[in-house]
This record gives structure tokens, sequence and C-alpha cells, in this order.
């Protein structure tokens, strides 16, 4: 019977999942316009001026969006905590390996996606011309996508192990029933050894007496 910290756990895997699926649908949103400025040559002036404006509103919207998408991040934190509470050796790798790659994530939003953000409203891309740090914008929020696919494959590995380890303590403890039942039913099938007859004062009498 499953305990309450294995409940925990299995909430701590849905507010992974739930982070990431929205992180990811978010990212997906941008796709339109980063597609033809990372795989398509040359970059038309047009499709930069479109692209600059799609970020532009999305850097000029309103505050609490933005801390939406911070809180589905702390939501994410949250589950990967819950797990890596009391952790065993599977979740050891697993989950540390989640939380790794979800501070990797961050430090590409803080470090790229912010900055550039901030260049997108104001015009002011420091060294670099628009059209590459637009790309770079694009080419950072590829990297976060395979960081959170890693953070993906990683559950469903822990997943698949944990059902595997399942599946083969289940079939071991059959194994050993069967093994046990096996023993009882050998046991009961032996013949009894006969049980010696006794010799009573009264029998030895009648056969003197015959004598």
């Amino acid at each position: 019977m499953a305990s309450s910290l294995d409940y925990m756990k299995s909430l701590g895997t849905g507010l992974i999942i739930l982070a990431t699926g929205f992180v990811l649908g978010s990212i997906y949103a941008n796709w339109a316009y980063d597609y033809y400025m990372l795989w398509k040559s040359p970059v038309s002036p047009e499709m930069v001026s479109l692209t600059a404006q799609h970020y532009r509103m999305r850097a000029g919207q309103p505050a609490f969006l933005h801390h939406v998408l911070h809180g589905v991040l702390a939501i994410g934190f949250t589950g990967i905590f819950i797990k890596i509470y009391k952790p065993t050796e599977a979740n050891t790798l697993f989950d540390g390996g989640s939380l790794v790659l979800f501070v990797i994530a961050i430090v590409f939003y803080l470090s790229n996606l912010r900055v550039a953000a901030q260049s997108v409203l104001t015009g002011d891309w420091y060294d670099i011309d628009e059209t590459t740090g637009i790309q770079l914008m694009s080419a950072s929020q590829v990297l976060i996508v395979l960081v959170f696919m890693g953070v993906l494959a990683l559950q469903l590995g822990q997943w698949w192990a944990a059902k595997d380890t399942a599946s083969q303590i289940a079939k071991a403890k059959r194994e050993q029933t069967q093994a046990q039942s096996a023993a009882t039913s050998e046991a009961d099938t032996e013949p009894s050894e006969a049980e010696p007859v006794k010799v009573t004062g009264s029998s030895k009498s009648k056969a003197n007496k015959r004598k």
C-alpha cells in the first residue's frame, strides 16, 4: 500500500510536468518567428522587423504576466524539492538531474532573454546589430527547450525505472509464493511412516494361554 510520502512524490512529479509543459508552450508561441530567424537564410528585413515587433510586445506586457511565468517556474522547483525530500538512490539521479537542468534554464532566461528583452524595448543592442541580437534570443529559447525536454526525459526515465523495479519485485514474490506452495504440496503427499504396534499386558497373557 502506497505511503503518504509516495503520494507526495507523485504530486511533485505532476508539478514538474505542469511547469515544464507551460514553459514549452510559452516558447512554442514564438516558434513562428524563431524558425525564420534561425533556419532561413538570408533573413529578410521584413522578418526581422516583425520578430522585433513581436518580442517588443511581449517584453512590454504588464508585469504580472511575467510574474505568471516566474510563479510557474517556482511551482516546478517546489515539485523537485518535494521529490528530493528524503531522497532514495533512484531519485538522487533523476530528480537531482532535473534540478540541475531547471537551474540551467533559469540561467539562460536571466542572462540572455531578460537582457535581450530590454534591448528590444530600448533598441540598444550594445556591440551587436538587431538581427544578431534577435537570433541570440531565438537560439537561447531553443536551448531552453532542449533543457526542459531533458527534464521530461528524466521524469519519464524515473517512472519507467520505478515501474520495472515494481514488476521485478512482484515477479520475485510470485515465484517465492509458488515455491512455498509446491514445497507444502510435496510435504502433504509424502507417505507417513507406519506407527509401531504397542503390545499391552492383556495381549501378552492371551499369547501365553495359547502356548
